[in-house]
């Protein structure tokens, strides 16, 4: 029996351009004529479907490659169009969010962590722009959550610094990211991907300090000998 074929693919678990075993497959050539692609004239292709497995996770996987004759790069070398279900991970979510951390970790934090999960998966089927205001509203939440409503976001916002879960140059980070969410929502700004990275980074230190470190910290103190009176 011969070896199955292996081949490149991205991998939700791994990342991305890890082997995978192929372990079924399917091609169609067809042409813009064929009743099925509305492509215009004089457009043919090849179409391949397969089921992947990863060869670090074991994890399986559908991708979709498509070559059409109208697709190259600059020499002349097709280049196909891929879909992957289910679609690679963009960003992963850090461990205090997951699992029992989930429960232990976010006794306070309402909806925060459900929220947060949320914003993840709109980034991993591109919808940036609402990534962007589920960030603003876990921004409000945490504000809410910890101080109450004070009716706005700057409000709230004094409030949050007041109650000393922000330092000045936090605050000032807090102000941006909200303004970037009120961005998003009011006036048509569509961010990148990389400037999302930036607010996520920012956005999950300040939820582990306020909700997992801190807890944590409590935690430890409770087994730390306490230093005995002479």
């Amino acid at each position: 029996m011969s070896a199955p074929e292996s081949t490149k693919s991205d991998c939700s678990v791994c990342g991305p351009g890890k082997n995978h075993t192929i372990v079924a497959s399917f091609e169609r050539h067809w042409d813009s004529g064929d009743g099925r692609h509305d492509m215009g004239p004089s457009i043919d292709g090849v179409t391949y479907w397969t089921v992947l497995v990863c060869g670090g996770c074991d994890g399986v996987t559908f991708r979709t490659l498509e070559y059409n004759s109208e697709h190259y790069d600059q020499h002349g070398r097709g280049v196909p169009s891929i879909e992957i279900f289910p679609r690679p991970t963009t960003r992963k979510i850090p461990i205090w969010a997951t699992g029992m951390n989930l429960l232990i970790c976010f006794k306070k934090a309402g909806e925060v962590p459900f929220l947060l999960h949320q914003v993840y998966r709109s980034l991993d089927v591109e919808c940036y722009s609402l990534s962007l205001m589920g960030i603003r509203t876990i921004l409000e939440r945490m504000m809410i959550n910890e101080v109450g409503d004070k009716g706005t976001f700057n409000a709230n916002l004094e409030a949050f610094t007041a109650a000393g879960h922000l330092s000045s140059i936090e605050k000032e980070a807090f102000t941006i990211m909200i303004d970037a969410g009120h961005a998003a929502s009011h006036r048509g700004h569509h961010p990148l991907l990389q400037e999302l990275e930036v607010i996520l980074d920012a956005l999950e230190n300040t939820i582990a300090r306020i909700y997992v470190h801190n807890s944590r910290i409590q935690e430890l103190k409770t087994t730390i000998p306490q230093r005995q009176k002479p």
